[in-house]
């Protein structure tokens, strides 16, 4: 979600940016003047360009949903994309693999181990 926000701004101020050259010339940057006076339509242009293409990418980018896509090894304690291991079996440990979600609810002895490494 973060991701999408983020290309929708940037993609707002790059295209702002592109009309600000075209129509000024250039821009302030900490406070110098950067000047595209002998190319300010085509620099403007590709701003502009910039920022369509970025907001297009935020408006038709999806948010991924990883709930439940993930599995975890109880004996090595290992993550696991479902996709990567077909069989839901451990490669290391050949023992069946259980979801990520609620995994330490199912095993609070687990849950109390990690927080001790940590």
């Amino acid at each position: 979600m973060f991701n999408k926000i983020a290309f929708l701004i940037f993609g707002v101020f790059l295209t702002w940016l592109g009309f600000e050259v075209i129509r000024k010339g250039g821009f302030v940057l900490y406070g110098h003047y950067v000047s595209f006076a002998d190319s300010k339509v085509i620099s403007g242009s590709a701003l502009i360009a910039f920022g369509i293409l970025f907001i297009w990418f935020a408006l038709k980018r999806k948010a991924q949903d990883f709930r439940g896509k993930f599995l975890v090894c109880p004996k090595c304690k290992d993550s696991f994309n479902q996709k990567d291991v077909p069989n839901s079996h451990c490669p290391k440990c050949n023992i069946g693999l259980e979801k990520l979600d609620g995994f330490y609810d199912r095993h609070p002895e687990l849950k109390e181990e990690r927080q001790d490494d940590m």
